[in-house]
């Protein structure tokens, strides 16, 4: 099979496991929405912030595990003692952002005035309950792309999400109980669900590999090694995904409900969208994590030729569909409270996931400082919102929009220096 065939046969599952989960997703908010006001789905979108945030903290971790996989598979090394050692320190990364979030929740309830305190008190502790569940299991699926095997990915994507995003929402229609904190319970345990309905599938799809192997704790100079390797992944990770969400969290507190929670929602989808794309070439990770950069440096052309010209098409068409809705069909009136936030968001997120096959690259040759200066360029632009303290969603986005042209320059510059 040639490489292209192959990029396109092991996307399928990819890309599935990425767009079904995300619409589930986006159904559930949609059904939030409706039986919950509108502060209630602010509050939810705010954890959802925080996950988000969280997952900084181990997605180098989270790549590495892929790339560690990928070579105990070709060493015929055990890669069920790697899974099991990552999960461990992801383990402890995750209660360590729990228990971050537990002890500044005092300040974060008060840099929300507009929301109850008390509402929103509860929802933080139950977010320092559940989280870490919800993390070790989004861990799962990279387990098995490190074996190139997608479509158990995929599966395991669209268990957690029908459990996690599903199953709490229609649990409380069927109970007809849309008390907001009930909710929040039910969603609690929908997450603890999803993680062991998850290993259960893991343990029975590779039973003789668990039984077959011994069982060996990493050393603590391995442990030191293993998050060594994945610094700068994290530190880009978490400054890339800072940048976003710190737009959000400003947006929430400086700006009403109805626009905050639209704002959020356009910022979701455009993210999914971004994400697509990023599942489309992700499968390059585990092909690329052992090969020459030599070897491969026309087929990373290829790759971001591709990546540039499907994405041209897949924002176009989302932009020119909601204009289409919205000036047609009175889609949702909140959509004219954005001006022209959501064109200057689309053209931001557009460049940001061109940039996808470049990233991949850097981080599959051992090059992750290539993202860095990309990254610290978009959070030090992206800072200057609570600095400045702009009143106008317009100028919000544009600034969003802006730290991505010039961030996309530095990227492209970085990239060619490093792979002469």
């Amino acid at each position: 099979m040639t490489f292209k065939n192959n990029l396109i046969a092991q996307s399928f599952f990819s890309v599935s496991g990425f767009i079904l989960p995300a619409i589930l997703l986006l159904f559930s908010f949609q059904l939030i929405s409706n039986y919950f006001n509108s502060e209630y789905l602010s509050i939810f979108l705010i954890l959802n912030t925080f996950i988000t945030i969280g997952t900084a903290l181990d997605v180098g971790l989270k790549i590495n595990l892929v790339k560690t996989v990928s070579t105990d598979l070709k060493t015929g090394k055990s890669f069920i003692n790697s899974l099991v050692n990552y999960v461990i320190i992801i383990l402890f990364l995750s209660i360590f952002f729990s228990l971050a979030i537990f002890i500044f929740k005092p300040y974060l309830v008060q840099y929300y005035p507009n929301f109850d305190s008390k509402i929103l008190n509860i929802a933080l502790t139950y977010f320092c309950i559940f989280f870490s569940f919800h993390h070790l299991a989004i861990c799962l699926p990279f387990f098995y792309e490190g074996l190139n095997n997608f479509k158990n990915s995929f599966q395991l994507k669209l268990m957690k999400s029908i459990v996690t995003n599903i199953f709490p929402i229609f649990y409380c229609i069927f109970s007809n109980n849309f008390d907001f904190i009930y909710f929040i319970k039910v969603f609690t345990f929908g997450q603890i669900l999803s993680l062991f309905l998850m290993i259960i599938y893991i343990y029975f799809d590779l039973k003789e590999k668990f039984l077959e192997n011994e069982f060996k704790i990493f050393t603590f100079s391995e442990i030191r090694s293993t998050i060594k390797l994945s610094k700068h992944i994290f530190l880009n990770t978490l400054l890339g995904i800072l940048f976003v969400q710190l737009i959000s969290l400003y947006v929430f507190s400086n700006f009403k409900s109805e626009v905050s929670n639209i704002f959020k929602i356009i910022s979701i989808i455009l993210g999914y969208i971004n994400q697509f794309f990023a599942s489309i070439f992700m499968i390059i990770l585990p092909i690329f994590s052992n090969e020459d950069f030599n070897k491969l440096k026309n087929k990373i052309s290829y790759t971001f030729k591709l990546n540039l010209a499907l994405s041209s098409v897949g924002y176009t068409t989302f932009v020119i569909f909601i204009t289409f809705i919205t000036n047609n069909y009175n889609f949702n009136q909140s959509f004219d409270s954005l001006g022209f936030s959501f064109y200057y968001l689309a053209f931001g997120y557009f460049l940001s996931t061109t940039k996808y096959p470049l990233v991949l690259s850097a981080i599959s040759f051992e090059k992750p400082q290539i993202i860095s200066i990309h990254n610290s360029i978009n959070f030090i632009i992206c800072s200057s919102i609570i600095l400045f303290r702009p009143a106008n969603i317009d100028t919000v986005s544009l600034i969003f929009s802006g730290s991505q042209i010039v961030s996309y320059f530095a990227l492209i510059t970085t990239w060619r220096y490093y792979f002469k």
